[in-house]
């Protein structure tokens, strides 16, 4: 079997400013503490399973030379840059028609860049692929990994399991959007519903098909492209949707894996707790530090600043070169919301 890996190395972690800039969005990022980038841990994830070779990673202009630079096991044209984002359907398109004019039997891996896998469950995840693209070759279909939730997680999305074709295959009855906190707690006690991981098996003629009957705008805009030329004049009219809702919520071939492994989605700063295990007082510290009295809180220094607390229980510090990010950990969600603040007015622009 032919299998070929495509990494999403797009969108901007907005939740996780101001580390994550436009220039160096969430991916590039080392968590702290850790040796690697998120983008590099998710690429060494793939060793035995991909070669070099076959690996893609879709990105955009501004990050192309740190990716590449990130990433110099991987071939500079197999570095896709999009001219300007248009969601994780474009980038599905626009790879699997790549993959299909080497190799129109081709097998392909979606996963995006910026996951936290622990080191003890690889293996686990490894096999879980294998298993989806076995299925995926033999019986044409799409096919998704369902992760076991353990926790009523509202900021992701839900895929119900249906019809069990064989120990730990399904097929995937539907999904469902990030739900409220109620709906997120009946999940967590129906062992029907997985959380969504955003990684998508699939043979390239299948999803190019689908796109074609689901997304036939997308479709058409996509044989206008045939260079960089094209890619520069016609990416812009293409679909902006996520692959999840233009094709994977209305096909009728999708099946998914539930896969019984511990998997993160460090969309926000409350959320490092999940990979990092806290000092005294429950405080998550990262560089120079002194406080009183302060528990529950995550402060992150640069090495030639001082951050010094007193009093505060649950509060997020987050200290740059040329932004400082304080707020509650329980809000830490809405640093979103903060960014798009920021972005609306053009004299701040330039601390995004």
């Amino acid at each position: 079997m032919s299998l070929y890996a495509v990494i999403i190395a797009g969108g901007r972690g907005k939740r996780f400013w101001p580390e994550s800039r436009i220039e160096r969005p969430k991916y590039l990022l080392r968590l702290p503490g850790g040796g690697s980038t998120l983008l590099q841990h998710t690429v060494s994830r793939l060793k035995g399973l991909v070669q070099s070779k076959n690996i893609i990673v879709v990105t955009n202009k501004l990050q192309y030379l740190s990716v590449k630079k990130q990433l110099p096991q991987i071939n500079k044209k197999n570095i896709i840059t999009e001219p300007l984002s248009r969601n994780t359907a474009a980038a599905v398109a626009l790879a699997a028609a790549i993959i299909n004019a080497k190799n129109p039997d081709g097998t392909m891996i979606v996963l995006p860049a910026d996951q936290v896998l622990p080191i003890k469950h690889e293996c686990k995840f490894r096999n879980a692929l294998k298993t989806a693209a076995n299925l995926a070759k033999s019986k044409d279909v799409l096919v998704t990994i369902g992760i076991k939730p353990t926790f009523p997680a509202t900021g992701f999305g839900y895929i119900k399991a249906g019809k069990k074709l064989r120990v730990s295959i399904f097929k995937a009855d539907k999904f469902i959007e990030k739900p409220n906190f109620k709906k997120a707690k009946a999940f967590i006690k129906n062992k029907n519903y997985l959380w969504n991981s955003g990684i998508f098996i699939m043979k390239t003629p299948v999803i190019l098909k689908e796109i074609g009957k689901y997304m036939p705008g997308l479709a058409k805009g996509l044989r206008f492209i045939k260079g960089e030329a094209d890619l520069n004049r016609y990416y812009k009219n293409l679909s902006d949707v996520s692959i999840d809702y233009g094709v994977m919520e209305k096909s009728k071939k999708v099946y998914v894996i539930k896969a019984d492994i511990v998997w993160h989605d460090i969309g926000s700063w409350e959320n490092l707790y999940k990979v990092i295990k806290p000092g005294p007082k429950g405080n998550i510290i990262i560089g120079p530090y002194t406080g009183v009295d302060t528990k529950d809180s995550i402060i992150i220094a640069k090495k030639k600043h001082l951050i010094g607390t007193i009093g505060l229980n649950g509060i997020v510090v987050i200290h740059t070169d040329n932004a400082t990010l304080v707020c509650k950990k329980e809000k830490s969600e809405l640093v979103k919301n903060l960014v798009d603040k920021i972005e609306s007015k053009k004299a701040l622009r330039r601390f995004l």
